[in-house]
């Protein structure tokens, strides 16, 4: 039986920031995931987006750093541009248009993209090294899914002596690019790129980091099909009927000790789309957080509403530190 519950979004400190928005009942739903993770030993994970999320505002996007270059011509910066303001189908059309002109036309080359890259351009945000570093010594896993470039993540993580090598606590899922042994580029993967409107089907490109969930999402079904009864559900609205945050009371899913298994994961970005990453696993229990440039802009009110967060850093260069804290 569904039970809708309206809650009002406040400004208020947030584990050290000054500057955040959170719903009124922040307190209820952080205490909430800590007791599953401190008591019930619930699966922790972390989920998030890069560019402007994990990097500040002022920072250029990694489609900035490939598509905008000293060595490139007039004519191709100009043509990249234009790309923007062209109406397409699709973001997968925009995405594959705009990585075709790139492979045909830029002359981009691996000496290019790493000099470029080695003036360390990208800008992270405070707080990254030590949150990203206490994750892996808690065996908590990491997954980035960026509509970025995976090559340009890859090594802004290197200048700041974080792990690259993708592992069982660590995965990058971003476009990426090949170079021919000349060291021209020749072609941006996947075919099908990862775009905001793309990024749920993440279980399915790194599929060996949610091989916990999809266990735990098999003996749910399997839980679920020897009981009539559907499993408890109380869902949070704000004042405008989006929903805001989903807490599942499971019925199924026990382990050893017959005490539930859930998974709780902290998801991270700046754009609404980044909060449907998980969408796959409407179960699984999530604390999201944004991030914003102004508390007067409308970022905020999208993230709070549409991509159902349930608090809001804000300011163009908002530290990690409040996430570290939770």
């Amino acid at each position: 039986m569904r039970q809708a519950v309206r809650v009002s979004m406040r400004s208020a400190g947030f584990y050290g920031s000054t500057n955040a928005v959170v719903h009124d009942n922040i307190t209820a739903k952080v205490d909430l995931l800590r007791s599953l993770v401190a008591r019930k030993g619930a699966k922790l994970m972390v989920v998030s987006d890069f560019d402007h999320t994990l990097t500040k505002f002022t920072s250029p996007q990694c489609h900035d750093i490939v598509g905008f270059n000293k060595e490139y011509s007039t004519d191709f910066v100009k043509e990249f541009k234009s790309i923007f303001y062209k109406p397409m189908a699709s973001l997968s059309e925009w995405w594959r248009a705009a990585h075709d002109l790139l492979v045909t036309k830029s002359g981009l080359t691996k000496d290019m993209l790493q000099e470029r890259l080695d003036e360390r351009v990208v800008a992270v945000r405070d707080g990254l090294e030590s949150f990203a570093v206490n994750l892996r010594l808690n065996h908590v896993p990491l997954v980035i899914v960026s509509a970025g470039i995976k090559d340009v993540i890859s090594h802004t993580l290197q200048q700041h002596n974080l792990p690259v090598t993708g592992d069982e606590l660590f995965h990058i899922d971003a476009n990426f690019m090949e170079f021919h042994e000349s060291g021209n580029l020749t072609n941006i993967l996947p075919e099908d790129p990862v775009h905001s409107e793309s990024k749920s089907l993440v279980n399915v490109r790194a599929a060996h980091m949610f091989e916990v969930i999809e266990q735990l999402d098999a003996k749910r079904s399997k839980g679920r099909s020897g009981h009539s009864e559907e499993p408890g559900l109380i869902v949070i609205e704000d004042e405008t009927n989006g929903t805001c945050a989903t807490s599942v009371a499971t019925n199924g899913n026990l382990n050893e000790d017959g005490a539930h298994e859930e998974v709780v994961a902290i998801v991270l970005g700046d754009r609404p789309h980044d909060f449907h990453v998980l969408e796959a696993y409407p179960w699984v229990h999530t604390f999201r957080i944004g991030f914003a440039r102004s508390e007067h802009s409308e970022d905020v009110a999208d993230l709070m509403r549409q991509g159902a967060c349930d608090a809001v850093l804000v300011g163009e260069e908002h530290s990690l530190e409040p996430v570290h804290k939770l």
